[in-house]
């Protein structure tokens, strides 16, 4: 009980320190953010001590130049804000005689880069509890955040060649040399900072540290506070550090109680019918995973977060042990759940508990899904686990078809190729080397379009996400063949066709198309395979296009980090297995992947184990294969 009541009281001394201080010690009012976190570490080198990041593990840069925000109040509009990120701050620019010796660059002295927020709505009502990270190689997780259903953290990507959505498209520097962050509203009024090294701490930030608060975030941290530097590095996460021997970790629980969330795993949301023609009507399927009867009734249901309590399932409405529950659209909310599930873009639906007197308790089970042909039902399999998937057929209240996989199906991607090989003269970087292989599991050719008739008229497949390409009309995959997609146009650029062959020692007959626009981040991305449905019957005739395979990779926690500027791609290890869990990918076996050709995958080896790599590189040495050229 007294280590109960110590944990309480660190929550909440910094709000009773308001009652216990003069009124002379107020006269900035509380923050809305705080800045929480920034990366020192160097461009050559690694957090100290072998430590690696709570999220993406132990990487060169530890994720290059990246700080963190709190929000701290709630419903922070933060639109036309502006951080000011200083380097060497303080620092006067040299002049020669200091710098005169060959190779030796005048140092600039003190550098500010200013990044303002967009007017995106991302920005518009952020909760109390919400983590902001901004960095320069990161990309962008904005659709993610939805504090509902327990993600508080989104990142914002703001390199130079990024778009610009949401913030500023420009680099930034922070380090161990005197980096400072100020954060303004959009009103030039300083909200929070300067704030960094030469503040808090004075000095001694290491190029092999993080700066971070020592301190329960709240909106009464100052710049002076228990700041510190550190090698428990925590990107998007609660700040960890030691304290008098024991570990420690930001406690957001007081921040985040105004939006409360906890899973809900006795009851799922199990199948969706969500493209429906008349007669037929959208459905949702509830399953419970106990061995027991649950009372539903109370409940609510909804299709997004302005309204969880869109509509209450009617009292006494009971589940039974392991059974299943269908519940109709009903537009009046009189026989079934009052909304429409929009088939054509994609929608969600969220199932909230009631707490018996109006009001929800937090628990809250969540899916969210693309768009969907019509009759065609999305759900789990087995009942109760995973990702929704498109279901061989629909089922009802009842258990869950296997899903739908393939014929052609994503098959390797080359994300991120050898760091340490010379780049073709024909190419302007390595990645001009990137490639997305599609394979055909069947014994049928398969057209990549479908034709539609007019008005409508032939529409091509697309690959979407981190690369954008809708194949050419006339497009086909025979039988248990293989299609190499590259961001350059083959047929027009030879010399980057024949270098791309020689790289990965081709012959001539792999068939190879392009040119795909964007590219695949070394960090994550989402790879998804479309196929256009039915055309509207009004111009221009659109159609929405279906997921038919899709895959979010990762370079950390369950994802095979082998893959990741080492040589080797990202291969799928089951065609015939659904795409997304990191237990069907592993690294290739050969040291530039298996384009055009059978995979040779290696079962991934959590990247943050240092013996599975060990045993890695044993497995790929005992196949006879070419060792990887350097660790990560």
């Amino acid at each position: 009980m007294l280590d109960l009541f110590r944990e309480k009281m660190r929550c909440w001394s910094g709000f009773l320190l308001v009652l216990m201080l003069p009124a002379a010690a107020f006269a900035t009012p509380p923050h809305d953010v705080i800045v929480n976190e920034y990366n020192a570490v160097k461009e050559t080198g690694y957090l100290e001590n072998g430590k690696a990041d709570a999220r993406f593990g132990r990487r060169l840069e530890n994720g290059g130049d990246w700080f963190e925000l709190v929000v701290t109040q709630p419903n922070v509009d933060m639109r036309g804000w502006t951080i000011d990120v200083s380097h060497r701050t303080g620092e006067a620019p040299e002049v020669p005689p200091a710098c005169d010796p060959p190779g030796v660059p005048c140092d600039p002295g003190q550098e500010v880069v200013t990044l303002t927020l967009s007017s995106s709505d991302i920005w518009v009502d952020l909760r109390p509890g919400t983590i902001i990270t901004v960095a320069e190689d990161i990309p962008n997780t904005v659709n993610q955040y939805q504090p509902e259903t327990g993600t508080w953290w989104f990142n914002v990507r703001a390199d130079a060649a990024a778009a610009g959505t949401y913030i500023t498209p420009s680099n930034f520097k922070v380090s161990n040399d005197k980096t400072q962050i100020t954060v303004k509203n959009s009103f030039a009024v300083v909200q929070f900072g300067p704030a960094g090294e030469g503040i808090a701490p004075s000095a001694g930030v290491g190029s092999d540290e993080v700066w971070k608060l020592e301190a329960d975030p709240s909106p009464l941290i100052t710049t002076t506070s228990s700041y510190n530097d550190g090698a428990s590095s925590t990107f998007g996460l609660p700040n960890r550090w030691t304290g008098l021997g024991t570990p420690m970790e930001q406690d957001f629980s007081v921040l985040r109680a105004a939006v409360p969330y906890s899973p809900l795993t006795s009851v799922v949301v199990n199948e969706v019918n969500t493209h429906s023609d008349l007669p037929d009507v959208d459905w949702i399927e509830l399953y419970n995973t106990t061995n027991a009867p649950v009372d539903v009734g109370g409940w609510y249901l909804s299709d997004g977060t302005i309204d969880l309590q869109e509509w209450e399932i009617p009292a006494s409405t009971v589940i039974p042990a392991h059974g299943f529950l269908k519940i109709d659209s009903d537009l009046t909310g009189v026989s079934g759940f009052a909304f429409a599930l929009n088939g054509e873009t994609g929608d969600e639906v969220f199932l909230s508990v009631g707490d018996g007197i109006g009001g929800m308790t937090g628990e809250r089970n969540f899916v969210e899904f693309g768009p969907a042909e019509n009759a065609v039902s999305m759900g789990r399999y087995p009942d109760g686990q995973g990702e929704l998937h498109r279901l061989q057929s629909r089922t009802p209240a009842a258990a869950n078809t296997q899903p739908v996989v393939g014929p052609i199906v994503i098959n390797e991607l080359m994300y991120n190729p050898d760091n340490l090989a010379t780049v073709p003269g024909s190419m302007a970087s390595i990645n001009e080397l990137e490639y997305v292989e599609l394979y055909n599991t069947s014994a049928s050719s398969v057209d990549l379009w479908t034709s539609y008739g007019p008005p409508g008229g032939d529409k091509g497949w697309r690959i979407t996400g981190g690369v954008d390409i809708e194949f050419s009309v006339g497009t086909t995959m025979p039988a248990f063949s293989y299609l190499l997609v590259v961001s350059f146009d083959p047929v027009v650029e030879t010399a980057k066709l024949a270098d791309f062959r020689s790289f990965y020692g081709l012959g001539g007959s792999e068939p190879i198309v392009g040119p795909y626009l964007g590219g695949m981040n070394d960090y994550t991305e989402t790879v998804r395979l479309r196929l256009p449905d039915v055309p509207s019957s009004v111009p221009p005739y659109n159609s929405p296009y279906v997921i038919w395979d899709t895959v979010t990779y990762f370079d950390w926690d369950k994802w095979p980090a082998w893959a990741d500027g080492n040589g080797p791609s990202l291969e799928r290890i089951n065609p015939h297995g659904v795409a997304d869990p990191p237990s069907n990918w592993g690294a290739s076996g050969l040291s530039r992947g298996t384009p055009g050709a059978v995979n040779q995958p290696i079962p991934p080896v959590p990247s943050l184990v240092p013996f599975g790599r060990i045993l890695l590189a044993l497995l790929i040495a005992a196949s006879g294969v070419p060792l990887m050229r350097r660790w990560r």
